[in-house]
């Protein structure tokens, strides 16, 4: 029987080993760091580039990394391209935001390099469009107005998408951060010039302003200021008039005929409670929705508006049932683009006696 104790072989004596039994090595054991994954490194590298990006306020080094980024999407290379469009892309309270003291810089920038925004890097172009320029100081809208007007002369296939940008703003006065007058004031600035810089005129913008025109079932401030607003764009765009006329009138039939469709199949009971509450308060109630929306849509002869001032809150709302509700807010709306409508044509008639559309008056 072989003893454990002893080695089963022995090693022959040699000038480098002993002989003798053949002893166990040691080892010596290290404890390394497991090494990163690629994506770890990737990861690594990507917020170390996009916080570097985020803090440049030097307009000569922007336009290097715009151009680096597009040069290498070219090669096959989109990293820094995609962390320059998720920059731009990022809303607070969104972490990673592009800081209001660096974003007039990087308009600049653009500004520069506008010729190279090709349709190729359009993801990057609908990032500049979506930002929220509105609301910035005037330093920065004047910036991105600039930019604006120098791509759409650089490149006309952004015609569409930056009127199509800036008449969805003029929905969007009640959810600003600023005072709805200057908010519209300013789309309207920049609309202007922007029109002014397309030799074949505004005729293509009825069908931006058709697929933007509030539901029938969206909220009575959504209409009266996209209402206003279109019809503003008519003044220094008189060429989209009867159209835009032709698509309101149409809307406000839309909703008269679903009035009318819904009134048929009430019961005789809640027919009676409707008519009360939209043929009886309403007009006398100084604090109704009504009365405030007609209040608040007056305009001077300057056609200056005071958006700052409507409400259209109600807070007579909670004994009505919600069939009666219903039907009061889309009789107060109906009621709202009706006036609108009329004193449009009431204002334009004064102002240009020998037009056709005195007719209409």
């Amino acid at each position: 029987m072989v003893s454990i104790d002893r080695p089963l072989v022995t090693a022959s004596p040699t000038i480098l080993r002993k002989a003798g039994a053949v002893k166990p090595q040691k080892s010596v054991r290290f404890d390394m760091p497991a090494p990163l994954s690629p994506m770890s490194v990737e990861a690594e590298v990507s917020s170390n580039q996009r916080t570097s990006t985020l803090n440049v306020q030097d307009v000569g080094i922007i336009v290097k990394q715009i151009g680096t980024a597009l040069r290498n999407k070219l090669e096959g290379d989109s990293s820094l391209y995609l962390i320059i469009i998720d920059i731009l892309s990022r809303r607070p309270p969104q972490s990673g935001c592009l800081p209001s003291s660096s974003l007039v810089y990087w308009l600049r920038a653009f500004s520069q390099i506008v010729s190279s925004l090709t349709p190729t890097f359009h993801d990057m172009v609908d990032a500049i469009l979506s930002l929220d320029w509105v609301s910035c100081e005037d330093e920065t809208v004047a910036v991105y107005g600039h930019l604006i007007q120098n791509l759409v002369s650089a490149h006309a296939v952004y015609v569409a998408p930056v009127t199509r940008m800036l008449v969805r703003n003029l929905r969007e006065g009640g959810n600003s951060s600023i005072a709805p007058s200057l908010h519209f004031d300013r789309v309207h600035n920049m609309l202007r010039s922007v029109l002014a810089l397309i030799p074949t005129g505004p005729s293509f913008m009825l069908s931006i302003i058709t697929e933007n025109f509030p539901h029938k079932r969206e909220a009575l401030d959504v209409h009266v200021y996209y209402l206003r607003n279109v019809l503003r764009i008519v003044e220094y765009a008189p060429v989209l008039r009867d159209q835009v006329l032709a698509l309101i009138i149409d809307r406000i039939v839309q909703i008269d005929v679903e009035i009318q469709v819904e009134l048929d199949d009430l019961d005789d009971d809640l027919w009676e409670e409707v008519q009360r509450t939209v043929f009886t308060t309403e007009t006398d109630n100084p604090d109704s929705v009504w009365s405030k929306a007609q209040t608040g849509m007056a305009t001077d002869a300057n056609g200056d508006e005071d958006e700052d001032d409507l409400d259209f809150g109600s807070d007579d709302e909670e004994e009505i049932s919600p069939i009666a509700v219903d039907f009061k807010q889309v009789v107060e709306k109906l009621d709202a683009m009706l006036r609108l409508v009329f004193q449009y044509i009431q204002d334009f008639a004064a102002q240009n006696p020998g037009d056709p559309l005195r007719g209409f008056v």
